[in-house]
């Protein structure tokens, strides 16, 4: 849709969950508004984060952004990443109205333990690699990286990411071992109960000589971030906790993995150049903070770990840093500093994954950022200025403008269609 000489005009960097709900908000206020994705398609972590037995659920927010991303004043431009294939001051000179990041948070934070950078992806893996790896291993032309799950993994972590790496392990190990008795299952069946699975053969997890993987978390399990509900009082907290537990005993009986709490990670063992496991201190949690007994340490032998401790938003040359997150000049509409016009939302502020946290902020910055540009007179944009560069850039990865033909033609196959077929 061509833009009207008096139109104000908004670029969102990334389309999925926080970003098709931005340009959602920002084209229904009359904004021509242009998403600028990385990728072929814009689900962001509902296709690669959210692990592939959340069928229904992923299916659902996929139709939900495409919903919003087929509004007749919002023109996309796929496998377009800021930072490589176009950088932030390229994209403010277009001298548009607003700079929106809805780009996610995609680096997993590093695990603080001096030496195990040595061996990520030779012994450490990474939770966001892990899953994408999880998620794409069975499309036929997968490219990624490649891993391995093994008996005795352990996990770092304490959230829902730490679960679904547990759950994706365990998955994996008892679906091979099965089909190595010759007896046919699948993830789907046993998202509904590792346990159920193993009853309906009369088999134990000793029988496939599975060694179930542990997560370590440095609290208590009551005080695992599993629940997203407000903590304002005791009464509160209390049900809270207790929700936190039931969350994670009920995954526990489920699907078989195990729990250590009050473990923190403290340093790598390693013989002959090689990750043999991890070094942990007990610890004691007071007030919500854990603190390390002293002398009190104890070791795992493991073949593997993987560190699920949360994500943060990749570093973009030319956007100042405050540390690992965005620094901002107005924390309200969180416009980042050194900008007129340039503002995040969604997963790139909050850094959490969680769907809903993720809708209501970019809603609630949207309409923050609106208001805000209503007070300012419309920027001397040319509409052809505009145009000129969207098309350059749509032209470059031969997408012709129908956003609906571009998804159909890009969808992966899906392993629920496999296992049917």
């Amino acid at each position: 849709m061509l833009m009207d000489n008096n139109q104000k005009a908004v670029v969102i960097i990334g389309g999925a969950v926080a970003g098709s709900e931005a340009a959602f908000q920002f084209a229904e206020k009359g904004y021509y508004t242009i998403i600028i994705e990385k990728n072929a398609m814009p689900y962001g972590k509902i296709e690669d984060g959210l692990p592939k037995w959340h069928v229904k659920l992923r299916n659902r927010e996929i139709n939900r952004i495409n919903d919003k991303l087929n509004h007749p004043l919002v023109t996309y431009i796929p496998n377009t990443e800021l930072g490589k294939n176009l950088s932030i001051e390229e994209v403010i000179n277009w001298n548009v109205d607003a700079v929106v990041l809805a780009n996610g948070a995609w680096q997993d934070r590093p695990l603080p333990i001096e030496g195990i950078e040595n061996f990520v992806n030779d012994g450490v893996i990474y939770q966001n690699d892990f899953i994408y790896w999880f998620n794409h291993q069975h499309e036929p032309d997968y490219k990624g990286p490649v891993y391995q799950t093994k008996n005795n993994t352990i996990i770092i972590g304490g959230g829902l990411a730490s679960i679904d790496c547990a759950k994706a392990t365990m998955f994996y190990l008892v679906n091979k071992a099965l089909n190595n008795k010759g007896i046919n299952s699948n993830l789907f069946e046993m998202e509904h109960g590792i346990n159920k699975v193993l009853d309906k053969h009369n088999l134990t997890i000793d029988d496939l000589d599975i060694e179930p993987c542990t997560i370590y978390y440095r609290k208590r399990c009551i005080d695992m971030p599993l629940t997203p509900q407000e903590i304002d009082s005791p009464e509160a907290l209390e049900k809270a906790q207790r929700t936190r537990l039931k969350i994670i005993e009920h995954n526990k009986t489920k699907y078989l993995f195990k729990v250590r709490e009050r473990a923190a990670p403290v340093a790598p063992i390693v013989e002959n150049g090689l990750l043999k496991g991890m070094l942990f201190n007990n610890t004691f949690v007071d007030d919500n903070t854990y603190h390390k007994i002293e002398n009190d340490t104890f070791e795992v032998r493991c073949p593997q770990i993987i560190s699920s401790i949360g994500s943060l938003p990749v570093p973009l040359p030319g956007l100042t840093m405050d540390g690992s997150v965005y620094q901002f000049e107005d924390e309200a509409t969180c416009r980042l500093k050194g900008f007129e016009q340039v503002y995040a939302l969604g997963n790139a502020v909050t850094g959490r994954g969680n769907i809903n946290q993720s809708l209501k902020h970019a809603t609630a910055i949207s309409q923050l950022i609106i208001d805000e540009l209503a007070n300012q007179a419309p920027r001397n944009t040319s509409v052809k200025q505009v145009e000129d560069q969207v098309r350059q850039l749509q032209q470059r990865v031969a997408y012709n403008g129908d956003y609906s033909a571009w998804i159909n033609q890009h969808m992966p196959v899906r392993l629920e269609d496999m296992i049917e077929h």
